[in-house]
This record gives C-alpha cells, sequence and structure tokens, in this order.
C-alpha cells in the first residue's frame, strides 16, 4: 500500500498536503521580472503604469518566500467541522475553508478575487457583504 507520493508538485500522505521543497528552491532563484509593465493585481485594469520600484522589488522578494511558509493545506476530515472564514479589505475579498483539530486551523481551500472599478467605490460594510456573496457562490454555488 503507498503512504504516500509526490503529486504536481506537492508531497501527498494521508494526512496532508505539504509543497515539494525542490519546486520551492526554483521559485527562490529568480530573478526580479524585469518586463512587466502592470503590477500583478493590476493586470487586469487598463490605463495602469508599473514602476517596478524598490518596495516592488522587496514585496517581489517576498512572495517567492510564501510557499515555504504558507499553512500546508490538508485533506479534509469528515468528522470534524468545517469553519468559513472571509473578509474584505480594500481591492479584494478572500476566504478560506478549513478545520480544526487540536486548536489549530487547517486550510483546506483558499479563495479570493479583486474587486472591479465599481467595487472599489463601496462603503466598508458592502465590501463586508460582497464577501459573504463571493464565498456563498464560490463554495456554495
Amino acid at each position: 500500500m503507498v503512504c504516500g507520493g509526490i503529486v504536481l508538485g506537492h508531497k501527498i500522505s494521508q494526512q496532508e498536503i505539504a509543497v515539494d521543497k525542490v519546486k520551492i528552491e526554483v521559485i527562490e532563484k529568480l530573478p526580479p521580472p524585469t518586463t512587466i509593465s502592470k503590477p500583478l493585481c493590476a493586470l487586469l485594469e487598463h490605463n495602469r503604469v508599473f514602476n517596478f520600484d524598490e518596495p516592488c522589488v522587496q514585496a517581489f522578494e517576498e512572495l517567492k518566500k510564501q510557499p515555504e511558509t504558507t499553512p500546508i493545506v490538508i485533506t479534509p476530515d469528515w468528522t470534524l467541522p468545517f469553519e468559513l472564514m472571509y473578509d474584505a479589505s480594500a481591492f479584494a475579498v478572500g476566504a478560506v475553508l478549513g478545520k480544526r483539530k487540536d486548536k489549530v486551523f487547517h486550510a483546506i481551500y483558499y479563495a479570493s478575487q479583486t474587486l472591479t472599478d465599481m467595487q472599489l467605490n463601496y462603503t466598508t460594510n458592502e465590501k463586508d457583504l460582497l464577501a459573504i456573496v463571493f464565498v456563498t457562490a464560490r463554495f456554495w454555488g
């Protein structure tokens, strides 16, 4: 019986799914982008000029480290209740579906979406309600 293996760059076992460290090393060795003309989140927006300054380089370097420190995604334990957390920021809505085991939260699924130009004008309460609509559509739609 096979107890685990590497599939699509992830180490998979009965307990968890973890990122393969070999794949992380490739990301860490990437040079900063030199031909990007728009920030990553603004790739879908029009008429935005991208200035890849020092804060952008620092953010890029930090993002390259994230797969190592991101919480491990686990397979669901159907005997435990699910937890769904969601939030809205000034520019995006997001959610995490997971389970708590021994008082520690373990993520099962992440979802996020940037706001449209019209949604950027929403009030804080409207953005929070939009996050609820997003979560409902994503997980029950």
